[in-house]
């Protein structure tokens, strides 16, 4: 589970980083409210179909200290007013695994409850 966690995050990474062959393009937007897109050929990435991947980011600032922001967004009594894919539901940890001697780095398998 930590090497498919591994390569989630090797994967996320490789898709907002910008380089000299794929580039962010504004859609829209003024100043902070930018809308960021980036499209690259997913041609030899191991385990994906071949085809068009599709990134689109944007930002803003929250009035919060980001270690707060941080423990809202890993807690998943919370990920349910956040995370569409939860889509409301309550959303259950069903493992824990740390990584290391800091316990707050993990990986969490959840689980979305579907009645």
């Amino acid at each position: 589970m930590l090497k498919l966690a591994e390569r989630m995050v090797i994967s996320f990474y490789a898709g907002v980083s910008a380089s000299t062959t794929h580039t962010w393009t504004t859609l829209s937007g003024t100043g902070a409210d930018d809308v960021q897109v980036m499209t690259r050929k997913s041609v030899d990435d191991l385990g994906r179909p071949l085809g068009i991947v599709l990134s689109v980011a944007t930002s803003f600032l929250l009035p919060v200290p980001p270690k707060r922001v941080f423990e809202f967004l890993r807690d998943e009594n919370s990920r349910n007013e956040w995370d569409i894919l939860s889509n409301g539901r309550i959303v259950q940890e069903m493992e824990h695994i740390t990584n290391g001697r800091d316990t707050e780095n993990c990986v969490s398998l959840l689980r979305v409850n579907v009645a």
